[in-house]
């Protein structure tokens, strides 16, 4: 049996310490704050209130199994949701088989289950509550069946065995928190109808070395990829206009980035301390860079009241004359060179456009060739951030058609 139930507060106010910002404030919904009101009654081992629609939760447990198997009915309410605490810190958990029958699993329903290893959640499953699964530090793996649509805040925070996580693109919410300080998963796939990564999404996720981002993302949120030590590079799509403050800080392994056109606004610190990062080429559509957004080092210059960033011995600012860009690298002595004298589609350097440049993408593309970062941003003739296949067909179609 476990110790008397924490709130989840507790819980988070811990995490929240072990993952060094600060806790985000919780507001029950009205719903929740009714069924909070609703009086609970004793089923076996299960504590249980019935819904508005006639319908059971489960709102505690006080039985001691290892392999938990949790009834569809009791006393004849058929169960649709796990609520909120309702198998908080029991550590003889390893094992729970959630019912075919419910629907929403609760806040922190199974925050801090540290021995829990495996967990089985149906298909009539839609939404995963804030911190559900927070702490459950011996979580291997996670499948997310194609019906949920909703996975709240900080849901999987500090599973800290986390390797592999399937899910389909019918979710179409992930909360901020979702993955951080998950350090040993390592690849991932964004869902299709997510239009945005939240802040701090995968913060202290320091195994990951894959991440996809679908083309439709619009901002990556603040923190969301800081501290992943392991991510050595990363293809920002065509759809992201903003990258938040410090997005990728600390990625100290990140030494490529691709920034396609479309990005408006680089905020404070967004790529601060990534120390392996030689160079970026920056667009034209980037009207805003913040502070220390690629330095790993800041400090005031006392005659100009500028802070002034330092990082990598000759680290180069790609981009055009008379933009951010420019301004950027002027402002904190880093080296500049302007891509106005460079032909797009020109790889090879040779001041003009020719088939060869297009071969050149190919044997690229199938690992012959290697690029400079100044023949990276060439061949992504089509602009979409990425060098792909298409850009050396893009080539061939613009000298024929001359």
């Amino acid at each position: 049996m476990r110790n008397s139930k924490k709130t989840m507060s507790a819980l988070l106010a811990a995490i929240m310490a072990f993952s060094s910002f600060s806790a985000l404030p919780f507001t029950a919904s009205a719903a929740e704050v009714e069924s909070s009101n609703l009086v609970n009654a004793e089923f076996g081992d299960y504590e249980y209130q019935v819904l508005d629609d006639g319908t059971a939760e489960i709102t505690d447990y006080t039985g001691s199994a290892i392999e938990l198997v949790i009834p569809g009915e009791v006393d004849g309410y058929t169960v649709t949701k796990i609520g909120q605490s309702a198998f908080e810190e029991y550590e003889s958990l390893t094992s729970i088989t959630i019912p075919d029958s419910v629907t929403s699993i609760g806040y922190g329903a199974f925050a801090d289950c540290s021995n829990l290893i495996s967990i089985t959640i149906p298909d009539s499953v839609t939404s995963i509550g804030y911190g559900a699964f927070a702490g459950c530090s011996n979580l291997i793996s996670i499948t997310i069946p194609d019906s949920v649509t909703s996975i709240g805040n900080y849901a999987f925070n500090s599973c800290l065995n986390l390797t592999t996580v399937s899910m389909s693109d019918n979710v179409t919410s992930l909360g901020e928190g979702v993955f951080c300080c998950c350090p040993k998963l390592k690849n991932f796939t964004i869902p299709k109808k997510i239009n945005g990564i939240d802040t701090n999404t995968f913060y202290g996720c320091t195994s990951l070395e894959n991440i996809i981002i679908p083309d439709n993302i619009r901002c990556i949120g603040n923190e969301a990829f800081a501290a992943c030590e392991n991510l050595t590079s990363i293809t920002i799509p065509n759809s992201v206009t903003c990258i938040g403050l410090a997005a990728f800080s600390y990625c100290t392994n990140l030494s490529s980035v691709t920034l396609p056109n479309g990005i408006i606004d680089i905020r404070e610190e967004a790529f601060s301390n990534c120390t392996s990062l030689t160079s970026i080429t920056i667009p034209k559509t980037v009207i805003e860079i913040g502070e220390n957004a690629f330095g790993y080092d800041c400090y005031k210059d006392e005659e100009t009241g500028k802070y002034i960033q330092t990082t990598v011995e000759g680290f180069t600012v790609y981009g055009y004359q008379n933009t951010a860009a420019e301004q950027y690298a002027n402002d904190n002595n880093f080296k500049f060179v302007s891509l106005d004298e460079y032909i797009l589609g020109d790889v090879d350097l040779d001041g003009k456009l020719t088939i060869l440049d297009a071969t050149l993408i190919q044997k690229y593309l199938v690992g012959i060739e290697e690029f400079t970062p100044i023949q990276l941003t060439l061949a992504d003739f089509n602009g979409d951030g990425a060098v792909k296949i298409i850009d050396a067909t893009a080539i061939q179609r613009a000298l024929v058609s001359g």
